[in-house]
């Protein structure tokens, strides 16, 4: 009987089409190679290479190259059972407990507008399509996906032109993180706190893990780290959700009847912002904060510099 030498398989059950292992499956290869950091939405060589990955561990996925809803379980329920923060975000750590252990990059893509047809705007749609709208994905860049740009712009703080350039494909999850994307401090406060999410923090220090994001990227708070009610009230910009700009500082009210201000987090694009509460460092979407006894007060920028 030959040895088996990769981790056994106890015994496997089938959800939602793919299947399960009921045990923590180790990388097969290790390869030093960079791989694009893929989401739910993008499409192509990247995401059938994750498919096949996955596949290879016990999971039932069409690789396809298309990043669906049965891959971001499929991930989501890989990265449970690797002790990984589950977003169902492919980046570095779970690219290397996939076996890839390259620096993950982010695809460049092209300048798509109203009238372009290809694969650029069939990635477009997908992207959108996994943020609640309802596109036809047939690479054919007309009026309903410029309203659906225009619409996704204004929701995350974007010049709403429904020409998806360098921002606004960052904002979607692709883009290179040279200046001119979303700025260079803003791309060094960005990947400084993404890399963060999932490890401790001391609890009751959010506005210090904001002060040190911001430090990262060369920008010095000039208020005590222990006041979010002074940077609150210093640079705050609007009270407004839907104009939130990638790297800006979100103030929360205190939960208490009579506290001004009790939490504050950075927001990250797509909805999410990273911050320190409960001992950890996480990523939530601003949506589930309000729904859980973190009611929006504002957004601003730390020590009043826009990062950009």
């Amino acid at each position: 009987m030959k040895k088996i030498l990769n981790s056994i398989i106890v015994s496997v059950i089938f959800l939602g089409g793919y299947q399960l292992t009921t045990e923590l499956v180790k990388p097969i290869h290790a390869q030093a190679v960079a791989m694009q950091t893929v989401q739910m939405g993008a499409s192509g060589d990247a995401v059938k290479t994750l498919q096949n990955a996955l596949n290879s561990r016990g999971y039932k996925l069409l690789a396809d190259g298309s990043f669906g809803q049965l891959t971001k379980n499929a991930v989501i329920n890989f990265q449970s059972r690797n002790g990984l923060y589950q977003d169902g975000i492919v980046a570095t750590k779970t690219w290397a407990a996939l076996g890839y252990t390259g620096t993950t990059t982010t695809a460049a893509m092209p300048i798509v507008q109203i009238g372009a047809r290809g694969d650029a705007v069939k990635t477009l749609q997908n992207a959108l399509n996994a943020r609640g709208y309802k596109l036809l994905a047939d690479g054919s860049f007309g009026q309903l996906t410029k309203n659906a740009v225009i619409n996704f712009q204004a929701k995350n703080g974007l010049y709403q032109d429904g020409i998806v350039a360098a921002k606004t494909w960052a904002a979607l999850g692709y883009g290179s993180t040279s200046t001119g994307q979303i700025g260079a401090r803003t791309q060094k406060i960005i990947d400084y706190v993404n890399s963060k999410v999932g490890t401790s923090y001391p609890s009751g220090r959010c506005q210090a893990f904001v002060r040190e994001s911001y430090e990262k990227a060369g920008i010095v708070a000039t208020t005590n780290a222990g006041s979010a009610k002074i940077a609150a009230d210093r640079w705050t910009k609007s009270t407004s959700q839907s104009n939130i700009p990638i790297g800006a500082c979100v103030y929360f009210k205190g939960t208490k009847a009579n506290s001004y201000l009790g939490h504050v987090g950075i927001y990250v694009g797509n909805g999410n912002i990273v911050h320190a509460t409960g001992g950890k460092v996480l990523k939530q979407q601003l949506s589930y904060m309000m729904q859980h006894g973190f009611p929006f007060r504002s957004w601003g920028y730390q020590a009043g510099v826009q990062p950009n």
